[in-house]
């Protein structure tokens, strides 16, 4: 049963809805559960729409801005935490202009023009004709070595541009739908390739293009039914056409690396309509192992029924010459080990301006990251009773910049002392409040042009550190942690 609110033929007395409010329910999973709502553009659950905030109400309610085949779920999971699961509640399509809103992509066509009727002239006799001979003229025949054809460019051939050829898909439907035969050139070419070694771990980075849409024709087959009297159905698939598409297929794609045949898990991606970015690390060179780019294409077209129409795609890599990577930036990272962020700097959904970075550490050895001195300590009340820092340091560094580290369990340091990059500052705590709340363990960071925080600009770029290797912690279960000015927005 399908559990979103809707009618498959609803129209709308206005022929245009500026925007549509969607009622969504689903079943409650029990006592002390929460749920989040998820919004897809795709059917791979990859191009978010929206994502709601948590609720423990089995309902909600949202507004809808832009015509599209939607397809969503609900991530449920118990108070407090960290294991989730996922539910599928299926797809619907708004339209928008037409206030329409149902399961199936309907077709408006434009409104035809009203054409006059025709007035019929009163009938009036007409006299028999008489037949008159006429002359029949000599038919003359060219000379059969001439060619009289106009030149026609290829390119340009009923003003339908054949720059790239139709696709021409074949289909079989045996319990499963498999593509039989795929005619379909989507120009899909690799860019640019880098491979750097980051002396911990090394990094392949792969971009790339294709086409986003192509006039399509998509023939589908199913086995005729066994009979005892066609001996063509005894022991092969007698295919029969039973349904056809043509017009235009717009393509979805999602994709990874592949390492002498093993999936390899992205760090970092991007596919938008006519491009995409991979990302990978390696504990150990790939130069001389078969490398690919698993390509997953996806479309959905209305024949008959719905189609939903997946091929995959192998691109070899060539792996370039392994370079050393180069870093020009004057810090290093603040931490004696790489540990994830869950607050970025800049304007996010929690707080704007956060003025660094909160990197989740509990614990941890928080170290100078430049040569510099020390020019405060103590314990930050600035905010009043229930917004404090906690325990800090603040570093001056040599290039006039200053970097500030809040919360700390202690610090190990005193004004005045003379700091190397990479020298103890202290350990990371919880101290501090927000709101009169704990904070939880974390480190707050700060780089700052003066000692002003109102000073502050982003540590990602003044940090020499692949920030690639820096994931958003729990970012699945609170996905606004994304925000900010995050480096890398899907994770």
């Amino acid at each position: 049963m399908f559990p979103i609110l809707l009618s498959l033929s609803i129209l709308s007395t206005n022929p245009v809805w500026e925007s549509k409010e969607i009622l969504f329910q689903w079943n409650n999973k029990g006592v002390g559960y929460e749920y989040v709502v998820e919004v897809y553009t795709d059917p791979y659950l990859h191009t978010s729409y929206h994502v709601t905030a948590p609720t423990t109400n089995t309902y909600i309610n949202i507004v809808f801005t832009e015509t599209n085949k939607y397809y969503w779920s609900v991530k449920y999971y118990p108070i407090g935490s960290t294991i989730y699961d996922y539910e599928f509640m299926g797809q619907f399509y708004l339209n928008l202009e037409h206030g329409y809103y149902g399961e199936d992509i309907i077709y408006f066509p434009p409104e035809e023009e009203k054409i006059p009727p025709v007035i019929e002239e009163p009938t009036q006799d007409i006299e028999e004709e008489i037949p008159v001979d006429i002359p029949v003229e000599e038919k003359y025949e060219l000379p059969s070595d001439i060619d009289c054809r106009e030149d026609i460019p290829f390119t340009s051939v009923l003003g339908v541009n054949t720059e790239f050829q139709p696709c021409n898909i074949s289909l079989l439907k045996n319990g499963v739908t498999s593509v039989t035969s795929w005619d379909c050139n989507l120009n899909i070419n690799i860019s640019k390739t880098s491979y750097l070694d980051w002396e911990k771990y090394l990094t392949l980075d792969i971009d790339g293009t294709y086409t986003n849409s192509l006039d399509s024709l998509i023939k589908i087959y199913q086995c005729k039914m066994f009979s005892l009297f066609d001996p063509k159905t005894w022991f092969r698939c007698e295919k029969i056409l039973v349904d056809t598409y043509s017009g235009v297929m717009k393509f979805t794609y999602s994709g990874y690396i592949q390492v002498n045949g093993i999936s390899q898990s992205n760090i970092n991606f991007g596919f938008s309509d006519t491009s995409f970015f991979l990302r990978n690390i390696f504990k150990e060179d790939i130069s001389q192992k078969d490398v690919k780019v698993i390509l997953n294409i996806y479309s959905s077209v209305k024949g008959k029924e719905w189609i939903d129409v997946e091929y995959v795609v192998k691109k070899d890599i060539q792996i370039p010459t392994l370079v050393k990577a180069v870093v020009k930036k004057p810090f290093s990272f603040p931490i004696d080990r790489d540990i994830g962020v869950t607050q970025w700097h800049g304007c996010t959904a929690y707080q704007c301006p956060h003025k660094g970075i909160d990197f989740g550490a509990r614990l941890n050895r928080v170290i100078s990251v430049g040569d510099g001195t020390v020019v405060k300590v103590g314990y930050d009340k600035y905010g009043g009773e229930c917004n404090q820092g906690g325990n800090f340091v603040i570093v001056k560094h040599t290039n006039g910049m200053y970097s500030t580290y809040f919360h700390l369990e202690r610090y190990d340091v005193s004004v005045g002392k003379v700091l190397k990059k990479g020298d103890l500052i202290g350990i990371s705590g919880n101290s501090g409040k927000w709101n009169c709340q704990n904070l939880g363990y974390h480190l707050h960071f700060e780089t700052r042009k003066e000692l002003s925080s109102t000073t502050h600009v982003n540590p990602v770029e003044y940090i020499g550190i692949d920030w690639n290797g820096i994931p958003t912690i729990g970012y699945t279960q609170y996905p606004k942690r994304l925000t900010g000015e995050n480096p890398h927005p899907n994770f």
